[in-house]
């Protein structure tokens, strides 16, 4: 813990800027990954966990959607934010990461196409002329990534294929489970989360290709925030694991805890698209 401790703090001194003097209050934001499951109420342990161990109010929002974020960011609404990869990439002359969580014991994850189970669709390269649900051009699970894999698959996404932007990785899952989109691209396990009270239904879509592994969502603070709570933000994250309030802060992320990370192992997923 200690050493991830230092990895996260030396990252708070990259790229230089002139602290701010210490807020009156935190702003929380994250994205909208999934509809109705994901809300304010949801990550309001987080915020008030951080708000105890920071010893400052700290206040949640999840953004209307992914371009909401992204405008949050350029204005530096948000001194903390938990995003998407691709967002934190065109954040970072305002944000540094500082962390990233861990789910099923890993601090990576993949971009998934799912199909109908019982549909003609068997392998990448029967998308041609087909519609794929993709969630936000911002998305990194939900759009960038799986364009690619179509790509090697030696199809155009723009040209082979019809493209819908359904806005949440839930609406991905359910526009395919219910028809109306020939495939659907999401985060690897959505649809287990999705439709967690109808294990039944899963069921009926299938994996058709996963993706490499991607780094999970990462943590991001102001790089004006004032060192002091920025470290403060840092040591909270890292010592989740194990205290009694971790279900309850780590649930609705999916997660198990927080570990370090730095703004290079981002870097590379610009490359992505």
């Amino acid at each position: 813990m200690r050493c991830l401790l230092l990895v996260a703090l030396a990252a708070l001194g990259c790229k230089n800027q002139q602290p701010s003097p210490p807020p009156q209050a935190l702003l929380l934001g994250t994205v909208p990954s999934q509809s109705e499951r994901l809300r304010v109420e949801a990550i309001r342990p987080l915020a008030a966990y951080l708000q105890a161990q920071v010893g400052l109010p700290v206040n949640a929002e999840i953004a209307a959607d992914y371009k909401g974020v992204l405008a949050a960011l350029a204005a530096r609404r948000y001194d903390v934010a938990i995003t998407g990869p691709m967002i934190a990439l065109r954040a970072q002359d305002g944000y540094r990461v500082v962390a990233k969580p861990v789910r099923r014991g890993a601090p990576t994850y993949r971009a998934q196409i799912l199909v109908r189970a019982d549909g003609p669709v068997r392998a990448l390269g029967d998308l041609r002329g087909k519609v794929l649900a993709l969630v936000d051009q911002y998305s990194e699970s939900g759009y960038l990534v799986p364009r690619r894999m179509v790509r090697g698959a030696g199809l155009d996404p723009d040209r082979d294929l019809k493209k819908a932007l359904v806005g949440t990785h839930d609406n991905a899952v359910l526009g395919v489970l219910y028809g109306l989109y020939d495939a659907g691209a999401c985060f690897e396990g959505a649809e287990a989360q999705v439709l967690r009270d109808q294990p039944a239904q899963k069921e009926r879509l299938r994996v058709l290709a996963r993706s490499e592994p991607i780094p999970n969502d990462p943590v991001l603070v102001r790089r004006d925030l004032d060192a002091g709570t920025a470290a403060a933000i840092v040591r909270a994250l890292l010592a989740l694991d194990g205290r009694p309030e971790a279900r309850a802060v780590l649930a609705p992320f999916g997660a198990e805890s927080f570990v370090a990370a730095s703004d290079g192992e981002y870097a590379a997923l610009g490359k992505a698209e």
